[in-house]
């Protein structure tokens, strides 16, 4: 597997308590950018282009698959890898994220080491690309 150091993964999640979690799993291997709701997710894409968004499903005044149709929208960022975060596993949800595009579907309560793997291995697929012109 490919050295994913470099790399940036914005992390989109409205539950304090998951971001603490998933940052400090995280951070040693990548770049974090973190984001409390859709809207500010979206702002952060504006300015930064991600290798990879972990983006919770259920967050208050948009959702996850609006602000992922929003990103898959925007040329800029259409080929960022998407993984979908949710309390929502039912079957039916994953097809759901699955079939819109996303690349993973983790459950909450996550796994540490799940998330961990997904990421390395999502981004060890992916390619890198040039930062997005300022």
């Amino acid at each position: 597997m490919r050295d994913i150091s470099g790399y940036t993964v914005l992390l989109v999640d409205d539950t304090l308590e998951n971001m603490d979690i998933l940052v400090a799993v995280l951070e040693n291997d990548v770049d974090v950018t973190v984001a409390m709701d859709g809207p500010s997710a979206l702002e952060s894409l504006a300015w930064e282009r991600p290798n990879l968004v972990l983006l919770d499903i259920e967050m208050p005044d948009m959702d996850g698959y609006e602000v992922f149709r929003r990103i898959k929208a925007d040329p800029a960022n259409a080929l960022i890898p998407i993984v979908f975060l949710s309390g929502r596993s039912s079957p039916e949800e994953r097809v759901k994220g699955m079939e819109m595009g996303a690349v993973d579907f983790i459950a909450k309560p996550f796994v540490v080491g799940d998330v961990l793997a997904t990421v390395r291995r999502t981004l060890s697929r992916a390619r890198p690309h040039e930062e997005v012109p300022t």
